[in-house]
């Protein structure tokens, strides 16, 4: 692991990542034996699972989501994907879906297509600036 790769927008990746697991595992006394994970367009729940690995399915995507796109750090001679900052937005956005969930989960009544709105914009917002120019590297 190239630790010496890792910009200041990585940490604040990995520290988001860490702050979704805490915030699954806060929330776990509070939440139902099957957490919802996938609603339907109308809003009704049609993916279920039990509250432990329901509540650490959005952290490994966002794990994933940060080493495939900022892989740098972690596979020598593997070029990063995206700028730090961008990775960041993408993965703080992944780590959102996490608290819209738990939320979702204890009864907030919400639509779910507007509580992960927020985050499917800044992952759109942040991914399009990067590729045409806008967004700058930290």
């Amino acid at each position: 692991m190239d630790t010496d790769s890792l910009r200041p927008a990585d940490i604040g990746s990995i520290a988001a990542i860490a702050l979704s697991v805490v915030g699954g595992l806060v929330a776990l006394p509070a939440l139902p034996a099957e957490v919802t994970i996938h609603w339907a367009a109308d809003g009704s729940p049609n993916t279920g699972l039990p509250v432990l690995p329901g509540i650490f399915v959005i952290p490994a995507f966002a794990v994933l989501a940060f080493v495939s796109l900022r892989g740098g750090a972690f596979f020598h001679g593997r070029n990063a994907e995206l700028r730090p900052t961008t990775g960041l937005a993408v993965v703080a956005g992944v780590a959102y879906l996490q608290v819209a969930l738990i939320t979702l989960n204890l009864g907030v009544a919400v639509s779910p297509v507007v509580a992960v709105a927020p985050a499917v914009a800044v992952i759109i917002v942040a991914t399009y600036a990067e590729r045409f120019g806008a967004a700058g590297g930290a």
